[in-house]
């Protein structure tokens, strides 16, 4: 064998050697890659920190389970999809099979179950067995003198706390000065975090009562995160809205009727304490400056008879509302018949109230077990659009037309 031969001949080996090399690294960066999981293209959506229901249904659902309150995801809270039940991860989250009633709990957090969503993904944001940390909070017109002697002594000034969210929670702590008060002080509870504060000025009769057609004016304060104490001043770029009380006749159940207007800013709500039924004229904040995202609206309420209804007409930004909207309640009634409670109501969600546990309705169910709420409930029946990617439950509360609140049975 000549020389060149069996350089050529070592060239080929070396070259075969070379290949397989190569051949092998490929097929090994191969398995690395198929060993990396990649998520199945069936997967649940995302579950987004706010409360609702998300995606389209799916043999698998995800469930993620916060505070109410912080939005903090819960770790290790429980939660059963039918007869299933799992723990959340470091995210709050878990996935587990699909079932039509999904409830969560957690200690220390009121147990929470979601009925029909047929979502791919669920929000259950859980509210805290604590009551909400509050402080008491000085709060001053530090001109009062000044007002009273430009309004004169039958000047009352109406302070209160900007509440979260929710236009149907429970009332605002409110305060009274009056004109012949020397100082304008109140003392009330805020809660936690930074809270806007506001008075409405108004001229009283001798019978201590608003008159109906002398709005005066409006004060307004900040009471910063974890701050004592705060002052209002008198808000000079004001807006006055003439709202029509005429409502149709009372529905059954109802012997009061009242309109309420109302400021969104933000995530908070500035709503007026109840006025007298016949009263048309307001001020409230121009739409600029800090309010220049602001929504103003109406809302109707009545009651009576162990049921509250509301109606809510919203104005598009730049504009006011004109009246209060009619009260056309939702429908609503309960019964309890062996183990079921059996429920009648008109519109798309409903929403069950007990000390230990709340119950979500999203598909019109016309009853529920009798034992998942014990004691004194309340059902809670709302009007609101559902967005195309589910039911987002902070929207709902943002932008609900209608809602009626009535005790079961």
């Amino acid at each position: 064998m000549n020389r060149s031969f069996r350089w050529l001949s070592v060239l080929s080996v070396l070259s075969v050697r070379s290949a397989l090399a190569a051949f092998s690294a490929l097929s090994a960066l191969s398995v690395v890659a198929c060993e990396t999981p990649v998520p199945p293209p069936d997967a649940p959506p995302d579950a987004p920190l706010g409360p609702g229901t998300w995606g389209e249904a799916a043999a698998e659902l995800r469930v993620r389970v916060v505070d109410a309150r912080t939005r903090a995801p819960l770790v290790g809270a429980s939660v059963t999809s039918d007869d299933v039940t799992a723990t959340t991860d470091a995210r709050g989250e878990v996935v587990l099979a699909s079932g039509d009633a999904v409830t969560a709990r957690a200690e220390g957090f009121v147990t929470e179950t979601f009925v029909g969503a047929e979502a791919g993904a669920l929000t259950i944001a859980l509210e805290p067995t604590t009551p909400r940390p509050t402080r008491r909070v000085r709060l001053t017109i530090p001109a009062w003198a000044a007002l009273v002697a430009e309004e004169g002594d039958q000047l009352v000034a109406r302070v209160q706390v900007a509440r979260d969210r929710r236009i149907d929670a429970d009332a605002s702590p409110s305060g009274e000065c009056l004109g012949a008060d020397a100082v304008c002080e109140v003392m009330l509870e805020v809660s936690e975090g930074a809270s806007l504060v506001f008075a409405e000025l108004l001229r009283i009769d001798d019978a201590l009562r608003p008159t109906v057609e002398e709005p005066v004016g409006l004060a307004l304060g900040e009471v910063a995160e974890g701050a004592l104490e705060a002052s209002l001043a008198r808000h000079a770029a004001t807006l006055e809205v003439t709202l029509d009380p005429r409502l149709p006749g009372s529905p059954g159940g109802v012997d009061a009727v009242v309109g309420v207007p109302g400021v969104r800013v933000g995530e908070r709500v500035m709503l007026y304490a109840t006025p007298r039924a016949d009263r048309t004229r307001f001020l409230v904040p121009a739409l600029e400056g800090t309010f220049a995202g602001a929504t103003l609206w109406a809302v109707t309420v009545g009651s009576g008879r162990g049921l509250t209804t509301r109606t809510v007409s919203r104005a598009t930004p730049g504009e006011v509302p004109t009246a209060f909207p009619s009260l056309e309640p939702v429908s609503a009634s309960s019964t309890r018949a062996g183990d079921r409670l059996s429920l009648f109501y008109d519109a798309p969600l409903a929403t069950l109230i007990s000390r230990d546990r709340v119950v979500r309705i999203f598909d019109r169910r016309a009853s529920v077990p009798s034992e998942w709420l014990v004691g004194e409930t309340t059902l809670v029946v709302t009007d609101a659009p559902r967005a195309p990617e589910g039911w987002d439950l902070d929207e709902v509360e943002r932008s609900w037309a209608r809602r009626v609140t009535i005790a079961t049975p």
